[in-house]
C-alpha cells in the first residue's frame, strides 16, 4: 500500500512533433498533462485527494482551470496554445496542503497546418533595383506552418518584373521584384497547384526614383 504523499509531480508531457500539424502538441490539437501525488519512495499515493494548481507561462491554457481536481492521488489535464512555443509548467500550492510542489517540466506546441499565404515586405523599392519578396505559409493562428511544401504563384500588376510560381520549402518562399517605372504595384496569389489554401492576401510594393530602403 502507498504511503501518504509528499509532494506532487508533473509527469513529462509529450511535445508536439515537427511536420506533424495534426498530432497532439500542434496549436491546432492539445497536450495532456498529468498530475500525480507521490510517497517517500516514489510511489502514487493513492489515498491523496486534496487539490493544486498547474502554472503555465506563455500563451498556453489549462484547459480545467484551477486548481485540479485530484482523485485518488493523480489528475489528466489538457493544455491548449495558439501560439507555437515552447511553455514551462511548474505548481502552485492554493490549498495549502504542504506537500512539495517544486516539480516543473518544459513542453512545445508547433504549428498547426497551413490556412493562408501571406507577402512579406517592408520599404520601398529603388526604380531599377531589385527587393526581396517573402512568401509564408500561415496556420489559423498566424504561426508560420512549416509542414507546408506546396507551391503557390504570384502575380504583379503594372510594369513589374519577377512575380511568377513561387517554391514554399517548410512553409516559406521567396521571390525578387524590379521595375523600370515608379509606381505602386500590388501583388496577389493564384492558387495554381490546387493546394485549397486561402490565396486572398495581397500587398503593395512602391518603386521610387533614387535610393531607397529595402529588404535583402
Amino acid at each position: 500500500t502507498p504511503g501518504l504523499a509528499v509532494l506532487f509531480e508533473i509527469q513529462q508531457p509529450l511535445s508536439g512533433v515537427a511536420n506533424s500539424p495534426t498530432s497532439p502538441g500542434s496549436v491546432d490539437n492539445f497536450i495532456e498533462v498529468t498530475v500525480v501525488a507521490k510517497d517517500q519512495f516514489g510511489n502514487v499515493a493513492t489515498s491523496e485527494q486534496r487539490g493544486v494548481t498547474l502554472v503555465v507561462n506563455g500563451a498556453a491554457i489549462v484547459v480545467d482551470g484551477a486548481p485540479l481536481d485530484i482523485v485518488n492521488g493523480s489528475c489528466t489535464t489538457i493544455l491548449t496554445n495558439t501560439r507555437a512555443q515552447s511553455v514551462r509548467l511548474s505548481l502552485v500550492d492554493s490549498e495549502s496542503t504542504g506537500l512539495d510542489t517544486s516539480s516543473k517540466r518544459d513542453v512545445s506546441f508547433v504549428p498547426g497546418q497551413a490556412v493562408r499565404f501571406v507577402f512579406r515586405h517592408s520599404g520601398s523599392i529603388a526604380v531599377g533595383n531589385f527587393g526581396k519578396v517573402l512568401v509564408e505559409s500561415r496556420d489559423q493562428y498566424d504561426n508560420v506552418a512549416v509542414s507546408e511544401n506546396r507551391d503557390v504563384t504570384a502575380e504583379a500588376t503594372g510594369n513589374a518584373i519577377g512575380a511568377s510560381d513561387i517554391s514554399i520549402t517548410n512553409g516559406r518562399g521567396s521571390f525578387y521584384l524590379t521595375n523600370f517605372f515608379a509606381e505602386t504595384v500590388t501583388l496577389s496569389f493564384v492558387d495554381s497547384f490546387a493546394t485549397g489554401l486561402n490565396v486572398s492576401d495581397t500587398l503593395d510594393v512602391v518603386f521610387s526614383e533614387g535610393q531607397t530602403e529595402q529588404e535583402t
